[in-house]
């Protein structure tokens, strides 16, 4: 009875990890058709972080070139191996025989070679065989690479989002910038305005004062012009130095921007 148990559940192991390694395969052939496609659209990407910076960032042509060259540059070189090492034919070769043949790994591979060919073969065929196998293993290696450059361009998409969100912080930067500067030429140009008026007021000042008085009044008069005069000149003073605190903190506020 206990032996009938082990059977059965040493079976539906079996069944179990049968279809965990099936759906391990299709999952693999899934990445490398993923990874494929995201290659083919690297390209887009620069193209579009291109458009994105002509229309978000107010920068030269060779400014953006100096930022977008790079990007196209790695896309070119990126796309160029991957069509050297054979793009994703290779890969899903390899991984359709682990399908066929119900391999895990490079060893299970060199031992299917073996049964294959058989032990009767001769040094040379075993060389080849060794060479076909060698060839699947860096193959494999070079899998594994291309994994790590997707990681890559995965980050670099990223980045480029960065960008984005900088570019975006630097115009509502640039905005603000502008509205300070205009406040500021606003202020200067009423303190401007002022100063004149009061230049002009002191003018009429002086002139009605220097007006033939009566005798009597002459020494009065003369004790209330400088009273008057100081009182006009602390007026002025304190207007002038509001326009300066404001446009002290105009451009306070600027620098923090």
């Amino acid at each position: 009875m206990v032996e009938v148990v082990e059977s059965v559940t040493g079976g539906e192991s079996e069944e179990r990890l049968g279809v965990e390694r099936k759906v391990s395969v299709r999952g693999r052939r899934k990445v490398v058709k993923s990874f494929a496609q995201l290659l083919k659209t690297i390209e887009q990407v620069s193209e579009k972080v291109e458009k994105d910076l002509v229309v978000l960032a107010k920068c030269t042509k060779r400014q953006r070139e100096g930022i977008i060259g790079p990007l196209k540059e790695f896309a070119s070189e990126l796309l160029q191996r991957f069509e050297e090492m054979g793009a994703d034919r290779w890969p899903r070769s390899v991984l359709r025989v682990i399908k066929d043949f119900d391999l895990e790994n490079v060893q299970d591979i060199r031992h299917v070679c073996e049964k294959v060919f058989g032990e009767t073969c001769s040094e040379t065929n075993e060389s080849k065989d060794a060479e076909k196998v060698d060839q699947i293993d860096r193959k494999y290696q070079k899998l594994k690479k291309l994994e790590s450059e997707r990681e890559k361009a995965q980050k670099l998409s990223e980045s480029q989002e960065r960008l984005k969100r900088k570019v975006v912080k630097l115009e509502k930067t640039l905005v603000a910038e502008k509205q300070v500067s205009e406040d500021m030429k606003s202020h200067l140009k009423v303190w401007q305005e002022r100063s004149k008026d009061d230049h002009e007021r002191k003018q009429k000042i002086h002139e009605t004062w220097r007006k033939p008085r009566r005798a009597s009044r002459s020494s009065t008069s003369s004790s209330e012009a400088p009273s008057w005069e100081n009182r006009s000149e602390t007026k002025t003073d304190t207007s002038r130095r509001s326009e300066v605190r404001d446009m002290m903190d105009g451009m306070r506020r600027m620098m923090r921007a």
